[in-house]
């Protein structure tokens, strides 16, 4: 209500009233409303979702009151979730309303590993295959997460004791909220390859003859011990050998060693004995005794005796005899002594010998009568005496009894001694009764080599005012001594320049003179010091002269040389600059000239400037905020203001640039070089666009609980960034790599892109659904009995013809010819010899035996036979069998699924397919599967050959492929099934001249003929390198 008052100039009022009535249909705002969201796993007490006191409402007419209203806590299995509803209502009854949502996980139990391997012990020195290695084969289940990842982690191999290992291998599994849990699996097994250390007893001689006794206890005394490297026990066996060779007899016992990993030595213990009772035999014993006549020369001795006989012995072969020589025993002039040779065998069998001399002796006994007493001296290098000399100086030789000799001689070799020679003859003389020598020594002095004066001192120079020493000489090489003569011409030379001369002679006794040695010395007498002169002034050179550096010249008499200038170069900072020299000389003799000096200074202005900044040139990045460069100053001489100029900012769209240029020229017009900076940058705050991939279904085995899968990257555009440059990222609902296996159900990608200046796209979501599945095949075949026209034989025509079909001659079909009604037995053909395939596919088609198609396709051709293998030689698995419809395009018609549903659906396999009469086909390459599909068309490619074979794959009309007709006979032998030869002629044969769903009816059209036999003709002796080995 407003009241209205009205007054007048005579202070008379009056008064109205108005009702103002207000009206408010606009709704309260609420604010600051939480997000709600994932709080994680386990969250604690305090961060349990409650009320937030925080939330406000505002009114456009007044205020509103704020409610919350939390909902019950809603459980999943291990999820928590729990919806706040947030109300406001204002005075009017106007309300506003907001839910928010926690959700959050409660899981503190860990997984469960299973299917451990056993571990355990893996024996003796197992091979690189049989070592241990992380299993692939174990799962982990958890009561939230269902299969989690399993990580294995190999422990290093430890030592145990000596020769055992160890090694223990970590199965680690963590669930979704970090529940980990830890099964170990030990191996354990020994590494030893070295045998056992063998010890067995020496080995025995028992020498000759030795009692059995004795050779028993030898035996029993054999001992064997051994021990393993590794330590453990050790098994010994042993067996005995003996042999006889002549007189010897061996025994030996054969220790064989063996530890616990079979690792074995053997060593050998011999025993050995001679059996020998006869004594050696002498040959050649004389059996008379030896006349040695008169005077003998040589009296008898016991090599003598020995020489005379050898000695054998059954056992030890030769015998060395020994000797006893008996006393000499004289009877006048004639003596006899006896020799007992004695000869023992290895056994100490005795034999024995006498051997006796006899003889006479009758003396005359021969001398000289001049043999010199002293060495006769020759001199000097005389000639050589011979024989005859020694002959001549010994006189006559006489015989003792009255008569002469002629003594014979003997020349010495010439012994040396330095110079001196020694020579002797030794002249004999012999009659029967004696011998007379005489030693005839003759001595000389060879010298033949000049004698040799030597000295320490060698020519040279001594440098200056040296102290000279006459050199000392000395004689090394002379035959005779005596004194060297030295003679010197004394001190020689004027002015600084000296020199004196030795000169050293020697002749010796043989007149024979030493080489001339000469020594001259040479030096310097110099005591006056040098002087350097220079017409260089010091003093102020001005502005910028040009500095040449003074000339110094030198006065020096004895030892002129070059004069040392050195200079510290220019001083001074900024403009003042000064240089000093300084010339120095010292003589070849250490007499030091008065150091000169010269010192300038002048003015040096001839540097230009330098402008530095901190600012570089470069990329600012994005939408940054330019601020010019600061400019400074380095001037020493003159300073001033810098110039800078700038064009301002340059560019359009998202790329701008500005360039500063600074200058400046001192006052000696030294111009500094032109600093430039210049900024690029980029001006973008507009997000790239994204659009995110079609959502991902992939499909796992029924024993699968991830599959393995690549995210395609989204497309992105900028307004600035490259497509190619823009940052695109997937984050996984899950929290894991995009990398990463994708488990069952469904996994959200939320995709984003980020341009070069970060600015970040709407987000887009792509979902990834992981279902469990079966396998699908996708294929398509042709036969050649379908292509081929049945009149002619000639011609291939695409599509295939459905004759059977269209005859009503398909398994459970009837057809009426007449009164007769002709039923094919229902079910796919392949359940009888070489495939004995009992499926029941063909129980769909079924007229009872009532005239009808049975229900099958107008499409249908025949039955294949689909199945999958894991290679394509022998020992291939067959992994999933299933007969199929063959419809006229080739396509392949799987009637209930191939139900192929435990394999590997990322898995290769290859796909064979199989006709009753034609010959079977494989894919070339193991095909892989694709979102649970495995594709391939062998219409369009040839199928598999083995490399080398000679073999056949299909047949190629018009680039068009397909299975070779004429396999009637698949089972008649070994390789009937896999090539068309004579069996299939003589299935032909049999149904010849009948109709009917028959394996002789060649191209399909329900009337076996002539024009089936073609078809065999044709293809008669092509085999497939497909195996079949059911």
């Amino acid at each position: 209500m407003v009241i209205w008052t009205v007054t007048d100039g005579a202070g008379l009022t009056s008064t109205c009233s108005q009702l103002v009535t207000v009206l408010d249909n606009q709704n309260p705002q609420l604010v600051d409303v939480p997000s709600g969201g994932d709080l994680g796993c386990n969250p604690g007490l305090a961060d349990l979702p409650a009320c937030d006191p925080g939330v406000t409402a505002t009114d456009n007419c007044g205020t509103a009151t704020v409610q919350c209203t939390p909902g019950d806590v809603i459980e999943d299995g291990c999820d928590r979730s729990q919806t706040f509803t947030y109300s406001a209502k204002d005075a009017f009854g106007n309300e506003a309303s907001a839910t928010v949502t926690y959700t959050w996980k409660v899981d503190n139990t860990p997984p469960v590993i299973s299917n451990l391997p056993a571990g355990g012990d893996l024996g003796c020195n197992p091979g690189l295959a049989d070592l241990p290695a992380c299993s692939l084969n174990v799962m982990a289940t958890d009561n939230c997460d269902g299969a989690v990842n399993v990580t294995c982690t190999a422990g290093a191999v430890t030592d145990v004791g000596t020769c055992g290992k160890s090694q223990v291998f970590s199965y680690y599994a963590v669930d979704a909220c970090g529940n980990g849990a830890t099964e170990t699996v030990t191996y354990t097994w020994t590494i030893d390859t070295t045998p056992p250390d063998l010890t067995v007893s020496d080995n025995v001689d028992l020498g000759c003859n030795p009692t059995t006794d004795a050779i028993d206890a030898a035996k029993a005394a054999i001992t064997a011990s051994a021990e393993d490297n590794c330590g453990g026990p050790v098994t010994i066996t042993y067996n005995d050998i003996s042999g006889t060779n002549g007189c010897e007899i061996a025994f030996g016992r054969i220790f064989t060693a063996f530890d616990g990993c079979g690792n074995a030595v053997s060593k050998t213990v011999s025993i050995g004995w001679k059996t020998d009772t006869t004594a050696p035999v002498f040959t050649g014993c004389p059996t008379a005794v030896i006349d040695l006549g008169r005077n003998p020369a040589d009296l008898p001795d016991c090599g003598d005796a020995l020489a005379l006989v050898s000695v054998s012995d059954h056992c030890s072969g030769a015998v060395t005899p020994s000797c006893q020589a008996g006393s000499i025993e004289q009877s006048g002039l004639q003596f006899t002594q006896t020799f007992t040779l004695r000869a023992t065998d290895a056994c100490n069998n005795v034999a024995t010998c006498t051997v006796t001399y006899t003889w006479n002796i009758q003396e005359c006994m021969p001398y000289f009568s001049d043999c010199p007493e002293e060495p006769i001296d020759l001199g000097c290098n005389p000639e050589l005496p011979d024989c005859d000399d020694a002959k001549a100086v010994a006189g006559t030789v006489y015989d003792g009894c009255g008569g002469t000799l002629t003594p014979s001689c003997a020349r010495g070799t010439i012994e040396e001694n330095g110079c001196l020679r020694t020579q002797d003859f030794v002249l004999t003389a012999v009659t029967d009764d004696g011998t007379a020598i005489c030693t005839v020594t003759y001595t000389w002095i060879e010298s033949l080599d000049k004698p040799v004066i030597a000295t320490t001192a060698v020519s040279g120079d001594k440098g200056c005012n040296p102290t000279i020493v006459t050199p000392e000489f000395t004689l090394v090489q002379a035959c005779t001594p005596g004194s060297i003569v030295v003679t010197t011409n004394g001190v020689q030379g004027t002015g600084c320049a000296k020199s004196q001369t030795w000169k050293a002679n020697f002749t010796d006794a043989c007149l024979k003179k030493a080489d001339e040695v000469v020594i001259t010395y040479t030096w310097t007498e110099d005591l006056v010091k040098p002087v350097i002169a220079t017409t260089a002034v010091s003093g102020d050179k001005g502005c910028n002269p040009t500095i040449v550096a003074p000339v110094f010249t030198l006065s020096e008499a004895c030892s002129p040389g070059e004069i040392v200038v050195t200079t510290d170069g220019v001083q001074g900072t900024g403009c003042a600059k000064s240089q000093t020299w300084k010339a120095n000389f010292t003589d070849a003799c250490q007499n030091k000239a008065d150091e000169v000096v010269v010192t300038w200074t002048w003015t040096e202005d001839l540097v230009k400037p330098v402008i530095v900044t901190t600012a570089e040139s470069g990329d600012k990045g994005c939408n940054p905020t330019i601020v010019a460069p600061v400019f400074t100053l380095t001037e020493a001489c003159s300073p001033g203001s810098i110039v800078v100029t700038t064009g301002g900012v340059q560019g359009t769209g998202c790329a701008k640039s500005q360039t500063w240029k600074a200058n400046f020229t001192d006052a000696c017009l030294n111009k500094a070089d032109e600093v430039v900076v210049t900024y690029t940058w980029t001006e973008d705050v507009t997000a790239p666009v994204i659009t995110c991939p079609d959502d991902k279904t992939l499909i796992v085995s029924a024993s699968g609980t991830s599959a393995d899968w690549t995210a395609e990257t989204p497309t992105a555009s900028d307004n600035c960034t490259a497509s190619s440059t823009l940052t695109v990222t997937g984050v996984r609902s899950d929290g894991k790599a995009l990398t990463d296996p994708w488990p069952l159900g469904t996994t959200t990608i939320t995709w984003t892109a980020a341009d070069e200046c970060e600015n970040i796209s709407a987000p887009c979501e792509q979902t990834v659904t992981v279902i469990i599945g079966c396998l699908t095949i996708d294929a398509k075949v042709y036969l050649e009995g379908a292509l081929i026209n049945p009149v002619t034989s000639a011609e291939y025509t695409v599509p295939m013809r459905t004759t059977l079909n269209d005859l009503q001659m398909l398994p459970g079909q009837a057809y009426q010819d007449g009164a007769t009604i002709f039923y094919t037995p229902a079910g796919q053909p392949y359940n009888t010899e070489p495939w004995n395939y009992d499926g029941a596919e063909g129980s769909l088609f079924d007229t009872g035996g009532s005239v009808g198609d049975a229900g099958y396709p107008a499409t249908a051709v025949d039955w294949v036979l689909v199945s999958l293998r894991n290679t394509a030689g022998a020992g291939y698995q067959k992994i999933c069998e299933k007969a199929a419809l063959l419809l006229s395009d080739g396509t392949i018609e799987m009637l209930e699924g191939f139900d192929c549903c435990d394999l590997d659906m990322n898995g290769n396999y290859y796909l064979v397919v199989e006709h009753r009469n034609h010959l079977l086909v494989m894919s070339h390459v193991p095909v892989q599967v694709v979102a649970g599909t495995l594709t391939y068309d062998f219409t369009a490619q040839q199928s598999y050959i083995l490399p080398g074979s000679g073999l056949w794959g299909q047949k190629e009309v018009d680039g068009i492929f397909f299975m070779f007709g004429g396999n009637g006979n698949q089972s008649a032998n070994a390789d009937s099934d896999t090539d068309i030869n004579a069996d299939d002629q003589s299935t032909w044969e049999s149904h010849n001249g009948r109709q009917g769903y028959r394996s002789g009816d060649y191209n399909l059209n329900g009337d076996t003929n002539s024009n089936d036999r073609i078809i065999w003709e044709r293809n008669n002796g092509h085999g497939t390198s497909v195996i079949r080995n059911y």
